[in-house]
């Protein structure tokens, strides 16, 4: 590695870790004495020793123990180096002539130092590095710089990375990855599906174990790329994938893993997979994220993922599914999704959040109100729903206060109920037997009219929250008999405002 910049960060953030680790890689382990004390032979069991060092939660603590006694040397460094969330930590542990920070006068926070090499890398100093690398189990790290390193973390099982530029992707790709990984989320929104694959191709074979898999999948094709599918079909322990699009051969590979419980999936109306004969019924899937073009699509990738295509065993089969999230449903699709979840999933859903935010609204597509009574009463039969989330953000929706009420005690353990837009907002009173009939809940999101007369049963309350709510037939008005709590109020707004003035 060549001398020079590495990285422009934070004094606070070095001086903290570099500290901490400078310490345990530089100074002398402990007194001869120390090193000398007989220990009990039950503590000299490797196995015990490392349960030992794994309770032990203060960093400082494990520094000490490291210095303690050899035998519980590595159990404690183990122990410390197990969980990272900063690279800059290693820099510590290498000899202090190789590296200094030095203030940076071109930044533009004078706080902020670089971090420079003073010369060469050598073996000596690699083998250092590697010594504490390889005790990593997983690493969080916001990428900001690079280097020709080869694979340091042969332990690494859970890494977790946001990058914002192509050169992080080769960075990660030959440094990172290794044999015992098991989590990989890469994170980037603006790269297309395949993006780490052009610097991992060989991933599978890289790490063969991996279990929960997430990678950049923006794309403007329909179904997986050819080096996404073949990459997918080789892991054999997958239990969560969030990659974008998928194909055939993807689907049927996933319909037969034991142990997926959690899929993100995007699909189009021209997605193959969608319409085809192949195998797709996930029997284990128990979190479920679906992105489509339109809101029949969202409802065919719901047949087919979770109805037996068996017509023996339609009727009866059941996904033990516990979480649904749909974001590009149109109004004309909404009782259509409820109706696929009705019939192919258990009592075990307790989470359903319905909502067309993620589709793009025309300006000339029709905004006419939508009965959310026959979508609701779908979802009655899941008695243990603990959320309801349910928003057309371009559509308002019509539901009676009397059809709200009527369902609203199907669901007794309901904890969050969020209802948006309604065309016509329920009274205050209902809005009290709303609450009332739902004993569990924690949040409540409905509109509701709120009227001047109302307002009288919280001048006793020391704060008060109407959310999706509105104040209506507000008339200026200036003293009340029961206290001065009331100004001259003009407007919605303002009387509003005055609520969260006056702490009403």
């Amino acid at each position: 590695m060549a001398s020079g910049c590495v990285e422009h960060v934070s004094a606070h953030k070095y001086s903290h870790v570099l500290e901490s680790t400078k310490s345990i890689a530089t100074e002398p382990s402990v007194s001869q004495l120390l090193l000398s004390t007989p220990m009990h032979p039950a503590l000299q069991v490797a196995e015990l020793q490392s349960l030992v060092a794994s309770f032990v939660e203060d960093k400082s603590s494990l520094s000490n123990l490291a210095r303690v006694n050899k035998s519980f040397k590595e159990p404690a460094l183990d122990a410390l180096y197990a969980h990272i969330d900063c690279l800059a930590s290693f820099i510590g542990c290498l000899p202090r002539d190789l590296w200094v920070l030095k203030v940076d006068p071109t930044h533009s926070f004078g706080a902020n130092r670089k971090l420079v090499l003073t010369r060469q890398l050598t073996k000596r100093d690699w083998n250092v590095l590697v010594s504490y690398t390889a005790r990593i189990i997983t690493l969080k790290e916001n990428f900001r710089g690079e280097g020709p390193i080869p694979v340091l973390f042969p332990k690494l099982r859970s890494l977790d990375v946001h990058v914002v530029e192509g050169a992080h992707y080769a960075l990660v790709a030959s440094t990172l990855l290794g044999p015992q990984l098991i989590h990989l989320r890469v994170e980037d929104r603006n790269r297309r599906q395949d993006a780490f694959l052009t610097y991992a191709p060989k991933l599978a074979i890289t790490s063969p174990l991996m279990q929960n898999i997430q990678l950049p999948s923006r794309t403007t094709y329909p179904d997986a790329s050819l080096a996404m599918s073949e990459t997918l079909k080789s892991w054999k322990n997958l239990c969560s994938v969030n990659c974008g699009p998928l194909d055939d051969n993807v689907i049927t590979h996933l319909s037969d893993l034991p142990h997926l419980h959690t899929l993100a999936v995007y699909a189009a109306q021209s997605s193959h997979w969608i319409n085809s004969t192949c195998t797709a019924l996930l029997r284990s899937l128990k979190t479920l994220r679906i992105s489509t073009d339109c809101g029949t699509t969202a409802v065919r990738v719901l047949e087919r993922l979770l109805s037996d295509p068996r017509p023996s065993r339609s009727s009866s089969w059941h996904v033990g599914l516990t979480s649904i999230h749909c974001s590009t449903l149109d109004p004309t699709s909404f009782h259509a999704f409820a109706t696929v979840l009705q019939r192919t999933c258990s009592d075990d859903l307790s989470s359903i959040e319905m909502s067309g935010q993620g589709l793009f609204q025309e300006e000339e597509e029709d905004k006419t109100p939508f009965n959310l009574y026959e979508t609701l009463t779908s979802l009655s039969s899941f008695n243990n729903l603990a959320d309801i989330y349910l928003e057309t953000p371009y559509t308002p929706m019509t539901l009676s206060t009397d059809q709200l009420l009527e369902l609203a005690p199907r669901w007794p353990r309901l904890e969050t109920l969020h209802v948006n837009p309604l065309q016509h907002p329920i009274t205050f009173s209902a809005l009290v037997d709303l609450i009332r009939s739902l004993p569990v809940a924690t949040e409540v999101s409905v509109a509701a009219i709120i009227s001047l007369s109302d307002l009288t049963f919280f001048t006793a309350t020391a704060s008060l929250h109407l959310a999706f709510s509105r104040i209506d037939d507000v008339e200026p008005v200036e003293d009340y008999e029961d206290g001065d709590f009331w100004d001259l109020v003009f407007s919605s707004q303002e009387a509003i405002r005055e609520l969260s003035h006056r702490g009403i």
